[in-house]
């Protein structure tokens, strides 16, 4: 039978593992952290650009009323209305209905040109038709359309 003796030494041994990160790693991230991060509102301020919905809308119908109106034989301005009477007596009225400017064919149908009105103004003019739209958003939008 053999007897094992237990020496005492005097170091400790230690485990390595590779799993753990050092100080120099540490350091590096935050440096790449602290980098970054002064660009951040750049990238969130062009990730959140605005849309211009509504002022192309506008100016498509804005483009849309004076096609309507090269077409037309006579042109009537009414209590904010255009009236388009065109060769085959056929009228086309051009309205603001709740908050939306609508496109009607002699009194029927309801076409939407566009929407999220809240006013629309049209007076005649030396000029031709002058129309001034305001937006749900507040913007003004005013256009002369020539009446040939």
């Amino acid at each position: 039978m053999s007897i094992r003796i237990r020496r005492r030494s005097a170091y400790m041994e230690r485990k390595t593992s590779q799993s753990g990160f050092t100080l120099l790693e540490s350091l590096l991230s935050l440096s790449i952290l602290l980098l970054t991060l002064p660009f951040l509102p750049f990238l969130f301020q062009s990730i959140s650009d605005d849309s211009y919905y509504n002022e192309l809308a506008i100016e498509q119908f804005f483009l849309f009323i004076a096609d309507e109106s090269h077409r037309a034989e006579y042109t009537v301005v009414d209590n904010n209305q255009i009236m388009f009477i065109h060769s085959e007596e056929k009228h086309v009225e051009i309205s603001k209905y709740k908050s939306v400017i609508r496109r009607q064919i002699a009194g029927q149908g309801h076409e939407i040109l566009v929407r999220d009105i809240n006013s629309f103004i049209v007076t005649s003019s030396s000029a031709g038709i002058k129309i001034r739209i305001r937006d749900g958003k507040g913007d003004y939008y005013e256009k002369i359309i020539p009446i040939l």
